[in-house]
């Protein structure tokens, strides 16, 4: 149910050299970014009394561009209706 999970998970075993390393922990990094900022806008948008300042400043990247939910389909529709 998470792919990019499963990837990361898959990719522990690659054998990489200098400059692909440093190409996947910048990729890892921008999505830990972007698993931060889908957790405080789901968080905040249940409970609008959370500040999520704290953690949205700790975020590297604030890109507005859109991606795929990295989390699950399911907890967010139970995070929705709480």
């Amino acid at each position: 149910s998470l792919p990019w999970f499963a990837e990361l998970n898959r990719g522990l075993t690659d054998a990489l050299d200098e400059a692909n390393f440093k190409l996947r922990i910048a990729r890892m990094l921008a999505q830990l970014d972007q698993l931060a900022m889908e957790i405080v806008n789901r968080a905040t948008a249940a409970y609008p009394e959370l500040n999520g300042n704290e953690v949205m400043a700790c975020v590297t990247t604030k890109s507005s561009e859109q991606h795929a939910p990295m989390l699950f389909a399911r907890t967010a529709e139970r995070l929705r209706k709480l």
